[in-house]
């Protein structure tokens, strides 16, 4: 019995998507980041970038997307100690399927360290350095440099 065989290709349709978001998985409170953001596209196309980490708005753009994968990227500080939870999606055209149109990643916040100097014997850390002298009037910083702060006085000892 023979068997004819056709071949059958599904007809290309445009589409964009969002493949990727890159963070570090650890931050520290107030610390600045690098954000990457991965975006697919079929065929050249124009489509708005929105990303945001759940409270604000990071960034809105239009960019310009070139067949296969695009990579744009943004600068954030991190902010209270928590998780971060960072979002984007892209709204333009053409596109077939909305629903790959967003991505999302997370990172963990950590506070900024706290540093406990423990000497084993009184006397052996090193010296702290004092403030520099003020004047009498305790509204300028004296410098050695000069033979006094102003005209009215001379550095208080």
């Amino acid at each position: 019995m023979p068997i004819d065989t056709l071949g059958y290709q599904a007809p290309a349709r445009p589409e964009i998507w969002v493949a990727a978001i890159g963070i570090p998985q650890t931050l520290r409170e107030g610390e600045q980041y690098t954000i990457e953001i991965v975006a697919g596209s079929s065929e050249a196309a124009t489509a708005r970038l929105t990303l945001g980490d759940g409270a604000a708005q990071l960034a809105a753009q239009d960019v310009q997307l070139t067949p296969g994968e695009n990579r744009l990227t943004f600068r954030a500080r991190a902010g209270q100690p928590g998780i971060l939870r960072l979002s984007a999606s892209l709204d333009g055209g053409p596109d077939t399927f909305p629903q790959n149109n967003h991505g999302a990643a997370t990172a963990l916040v950590a506070p900024q360290p706290r540093v406990l100097l423990v000497e084993s014997q009184p006397g052996t850390s090193p010296p702290r350095r004092s403030p520099p002298p003020r004047c009498r009037h305790g509204s300028r910083t004296w410098r050695r440099s000069r033979a006094s702060c102003c005209s009215t006085c001379r550095p208080a000892t």
